[in-house]
């Protein structure tokens, strides 16, 4: 269970998390064993049952402090079970061939946007190697490296300090660069005051994040299938339905036919079918038994015309046979309609008195 799950489950039992939130994801992204054991402290100090909890789990699952250093993976949330059950949401409703085609559809159109990407890199570094490396590059104005003189530095970050290799084999304390193989701040600060621009931090990115094993991951290509129409069909090859399972008991019988007189099952969501030919229940009038008697046909149903007795009558004479159009009399002058609704409230003007001083 990754690191998101597990806050989730403690965020659906414990609704009001406060510090709570802030405390567990410190114990999750901390890569020293140090640090994670005080954060959970902390976290027993603020709730005991959302500690007791967290014990209960496996910690090299979901914080990096226990985070194998071959993985090479800081990761601590499951994003990519996450978005593989995003894209078969819809597909899991289909029958399994047309299913394995949604999947392999998606994988080309997803390989394609990989594809297009990598043709269009220059670095030797993958661009997500190099934007880490830039975000932990902001660090390095609160590092002050001190050397013994034989590659190995003491780098100051603050309160901490952290002891880092530069020569033989490329280390530090801080255990960020051993976890997901990408030079930490530390060690950029010693790098730089070792060798100066003799020898860049990019240079000791693990061989992980190149470009060249970037596209090596996408070298296996999927090709299109025709439709379903074209497939070869071989007759030795017989696909059929798995076998009927028996469950244990006596197997039911709803093929008794009912007595008109017996009433339905209070269990039954069922109504009983009345015929139309004898009136009885049990049966309609294709399964009557008796003779069909020919019902006359309905009379066709006649609608009221609205406009059939309509009469005309002027607005203008009151008189009917003709509208205000065409009335021979003059236009009668119609007072004004008031407006509807409350009427407006009218400005009042207030006196103006004139001050004058002696």
């Amino acid at each position: 269970m990754c690191a998101r799950h597990i806050f989730a489950n403690l965020q659906k039992k414990y609704k009001q998390m406060g510090p709570l939130h802030k405390t567990f994801w410190k114990c999750a992204r901390a890569y020293n064993e140090t640090v994670f054991w005080r954060q959970l402290e902390k976290m027993k100090n603020i709730k005991l049952e959302a500690y007791e909890d967290v014990k209960r789990t496996t910690d090299s699952h979901w914080s990096r402090a226990f985070f194998s250093d071959t993985t090479k993976s800081a990761a601590v949330e499951n994003n990519i079970s996450e978005s593989y059950n995003a894209v078969l949401k819809d597909a899991r409703e289909m029958p399994i061939i047309a299913l394995l085609e949604e999947i392999r559809r998606h994988i080309m159109a997803s390989n394609l946007v990989k594809i297009k990407e990598m043709e269009s890199v220059t670095s030797l570094v993958t661009p997500k190697a190099l934007a880490i490396m830039e975000k932990r590059k902001r660090s390095l104005k609160w590092c002050a490296p001190l050397s013994n003189g034989r590659g190995i530095y003491e780098v100051d970050h603050g309160k901490d300090k952290f002891v880092v290799h530069v020569r033989d084999n490329t280390s530090c304390t801080c255990r960020e660069y051993e976890v997901s193989g990408i030079p930490c701040c530390h060690i950029m600060a010693a790098m730089w005051a070792e060798y100066k621009e003799t020898k860049l931090p990019e240079t000791v990115i693990l061989d992980w994040y190149s470009v060249e094993k970037w596209k090596l991951c996408y070298s296996s290509l999927l090709f299109p299938v025709n439709g379903m129409e074209l497939w070869e069909t071989h007759s030795d090859i017989v696909v059929m339905p798995p076998p009927d399972r028996i469950m244990p008991g006596r197997p039911k019988n709803n093929n008794r036919i009912r007595d008109p007189s017996e009433e339905a099952s209070q269990n039954s969501n069922k109504a009983l079918t009345t015929c139309s030919n004898c009136g009885e229940k049990g049966h309609n009038i294709r399964t009557c038994p008796k003779e069909v008697v020919p019902k006359p046909p309905k009379p066709p149903q006649e609608f009221p015309s609205f406009h059939a007795n309509a009469v005309m009558t002027c607005s203008n004479c009151q008189q009917t046979g003709h509208n205000k159009r065409k009335c021979k009399l003059d236009p009668v002058h119609k007072p004004t309609k008031l407006p509807r609704g409350r009427p407006k409230r009218q400005p009042t003007t207030n006196p103006t008195t004139d001050l004058t001083t002696d």
